[in-house]
């Protein structure tokens, strides 16, 4: 597939796996919308790689809806990385936490 000018979404974009999608379809000339909860990782990506910075929470409908939306604003979607996980309770109702460092 070619991406010169076509419009990628990659969530859990602001570290790890995520960045490294951003940076590799932008490396081919994609549009890139760089998403991930955290906006001043998701910032800082975009910035790099000459994206567009829209966070959300995948976790959150509403917010899924605008992501798409808003890079729909931009252009058609040719491809939707959803590389970001959603943190779940494990059986005795304790938060699993963010490996990162990042969020509660």
């Amino acid at each position: 597939m070619e991406f010169a000018g076509r419009v990628v979404v990659v969530t859990g974009a602001g570290a790890g796996i995520g960045a490294a999608l951003a940076r590799a379809f932008a490396a081919e000339g994609a549009r890139v919308v760089v998403s991930d909860r955290y906006a001043t990782a998701t910032d800082a990506v975009a910035h790099e790689i000459g994206g567009v910075s829209v966070p959300a929470d995948v976790g959150v409908e509403a917010e899924v809806t605008a992501l798409v939306r808003h890079a729909e604003d931009i252009g058609p979607i040719a491809l939707m990385a959803s590389n970001a996980g959603v943190l779940a309770r494990d059986a005795g109702g304790c938060r699993i936490r963010a490996r990162r460092g990042l969020g509660p």
